[in-house]
């Protein structure tokens, strides 16, 4: 066994070259040497996993947005059931209870949105709190016509 000049590795007499960084036993630089990459910087075959914290993250705006478009097509179906027959008719009590499922739907969707929106710049967040805030105007402005 030898050690090597320039890393002071231990060397098998059978080799002409440390195995490590190339250098000869006179310490000159073997030519055609090449490193084997070490284990910590070796390229991955397969990629890292996704934290189950980010799988969970990217799920918490879809749902926001599903909740949004949920809300927003169960306000819009007893908005428009409101239009046709009134307050005073048989289609009311669908009505509320389109309203009943809608505004809670709402509510979490656009909680849900704004945190992914606010937490990491979500698109789909931005674009479940658009959806939610658009239903409250059109809310609004539907109970302020009534209300005349």
């Amino acid at each position: 066994m030898w050690p090597c000049p320039n890393c002071g590795e231990q060397i098998d007499d059978a080799f002409d070259a440390c195995w490590k960084c190339g250098t000869a036993q006179d310490g000159t630089l073997a030519v055609d040497f090449q490193a084997e990459p070490s284990d910590s910087a070796a390229p991955s075959s397969r990629p890292e996993p996704e934290p189950a914290n980010q799988i969970v993250s990217h799920s918490i705006d879809k749902i926001a947005l599903v909740l949004a478009l949920a809300a927003w097509v169960a306000v819009s179906l007893g908005v428009i059931l409101l239009s046709a027959y009134g307050f005073y008719s048989a289609a009311f009590p669908v009505f509320l209870a389109l309203i009943w499922i809608g505004f809670p739907c709402s509510l979490v969707g656009l909680l849900m949105g704004a945190h992914a929106a606010i937490k990491r710049g979500s698109r789909i967040g931005i674009a479940a709190v658009a959806l939610c805030v658009l239903l409250y105007v059109a809310w609004i402005e539907l109970v302020l016509s009534q209300s005349h």
